[in-house]
């Protein structure tokens, strides 16, 4: 019987959805299991026989699918978000650039196109300023048409300087529009120490979600939908011998987890679990003489979680009733100090209660909500979800 700790997976961003790119080189990919497949559609057939046999089974239809799990770690992380998220990863890296600092408007100003590289929703990281308080981290959330003033959330500059050169750096990914295809392929060795391959194609993330709970490794998976799939005994990659993947440093709920910041705000409640589920809502499209889709459809992109809080106060349950706004923020570093950020600057309870499960237990509040565009007074950037990589 073949070992799963004989197996692998590798993958491969395509330029093309559904075509793997030429003389390719595959990266091992780091996960827990899999599930990747083509699943077959079949037909029973309808023909009346005499003697009540059926004539055959017929196959309309084979449908790549499935994904993996995964142990979330900082590296890895930046490829499976982009996919998620249909967006490719702003990095932004300005050295010694002569700026501005207003404290009334919240500005940072230089001159036109000097932040033309600057997404808005972005955390970026300030370095070097004389005033020490306009050092750290600073959420954009505004950038003028010239791209020469960018306007940070309220506060989170505090010292005015007319003339004060700085360095800039930020990595983030938004919700967008640009499909991220990838080629997976899957090699099983059996037990006399034959390889045996299955790749997949124009596989396209469709859902990922995130886990993380107190005294527990992160968790997360990723499913795909895909256009062909095909079996094979020899490697599609160029040298038969995959990149190895990022070794990144493994992060848990416990030793890992950042402040939580709800309005803006440090929380103070204590949690012990958020999870965090996005989707895509994709369809396989299908046509006549074509065995698989001949393309992935997209749908909206939608972004739900659930907080578990030990109960407080009231203030969150007057949210909920009220069906107020409201900003959700939390980090995770490794062991490295390199820190992910994951900001949903509006967001809505879909309900939640305490509950009093029964004598000698906490009382919890599971508060489930979904993130919707942000067009807030506070920020208005017009995105859903910000992920920020601030390498250590």
């Amino acid at each position: 019987m073949s070992d799963s700790n004989t197996s692998s997976l590798a993958f491969i961003a395509e330029t093309t959805p559904g075509t793997t790119p030429a003389s390719p080189d595959l990266t091992l990919l780091r996960y827990t299991g899999e599930d990747l497949r083509f699943e077959k559609e079949t037909v029973q057939s309808q023909e009346i026989r005499s003697d009540r046999q059926i004539p055959d089974l017929v196959k309309v239809h084979q449908n790549p699918l499935g994904g993996f799990n995964f142990e979330l770690s900082y590296e890895p992380f930046k490829t499976w978000i982009e996919a998620a998220m249909f967006t490719t990863l702003n990095t932004v890296s300005i050295v010694a650039l002569t700026v501005a600092f207003d404290t009334s408007a919240d500005t940072i100003t230089a001159t036109a196109t000097d932040f033309a590289d600057v997404t808005v929703g972005m955390l970026l990281k300030i370095t070097d300023a004389a005033d020490t308080g306009n050092n750290g981290l600073k959420r954009i959330i505004a950038k003028n048409a010239d791209s020469s003033v960018l306007t940070t959330r309220s506060g989170e500059i505090t010292d005015t300087n007319a003339s004060d050169p700085i360095s800039l750096n930020g990595i983030v990914a938004v919700n967008g529009t640009t499909k991220k295809a990838k080629t997976f392929e899957k090699k099983i060795e059996n037990p006399a120490g034959t390889d045996f391959f299955q790749t997949f194609l124009g596989m396209l993330c469709d859902t990922l979600s995130l886990t993380i709970s107190a005294s527990e490794v992160v968790t997360g998976s990723a499913q795909f939908i895909g256009q062909t799939a095909a079996l094979g005994t020899a490697t599609i990659d160029q040298d038969a011998a995959y990149t190895a993947a990022p070794d990144s440093d493994i992060v848990n709920g416990t030793n890992n987890f950042g402040n939580l910041t709800y309005k803006g705000l440090a929380a103070s409640e204590k949690f012990m679990s958020i999870n965090l589920d996005l989707a895509n809502n994709l369809r396989g499209k299908r046509a006549l003489g074509t065995e698989g889709n001949f393309d992935v459809g997209t749908g909206t992109f939608q972004v739900t979680g659930s907080i578990n809080a030990y109960f407080l106060d009231n203030d969150w349950l007057t949210d909920v009733q009220n069906h107020n706004d409201f900003a959700l923020e939390f980090s995770i570093t490794d062991p490295d100090g390199n820190a992910m950020y994951f900001w949903l600057p509006r967001c809505k309870f879909n309900s939640g209660d305490p509950v009093i499960e029964g004598i000698n237990s906490d009382v919890m509040i599971d508060a489930p909500f979904t993130a919707i565009r942000d067009d807030s007074n506070a920020t208005n950037t017009g995105i859903t979800l910000a992920v920020d990589f601030i390498p250590a």
